[in-house]
């Protein structure tokens, strides 16, 4: 399938608790795919967000990201 068609998604995402003071849950924005909601392009650096949280908190870093709502699609 061609992932062509993008919708911008809310998402929700947490680190896995792993250590006495992990780090709590956080909100973004990306663009996901209309169809099949395969992320195609994060628009924030939540990657390294994330990463460099855990680095201060001596966790090992995870990401794991869920849509918990998508603003309407607007056609081009």
């Amino acid at each position: 399938m061609n992932c062509t068609e993008a919708q911008t998604a809310l998402v929700s995402g947490c680190v896995p608790s792993g250590s006495e003071n992990p780090w709590g849950a956080f909100e973004a924005h990306l663009e996901v795919c209309a169809d099949c909601g395969r992320k195609l392009r994060e628009t924030e650096p939540i990657r390294e967000l994330v990463r460099d949280c855990c680095a201060r908190l001596g966790a090992p870093w995870s990401l794991r990201l869920r849509i918990v709502g998508a603003l309407p699609h607007r056609a081009a």
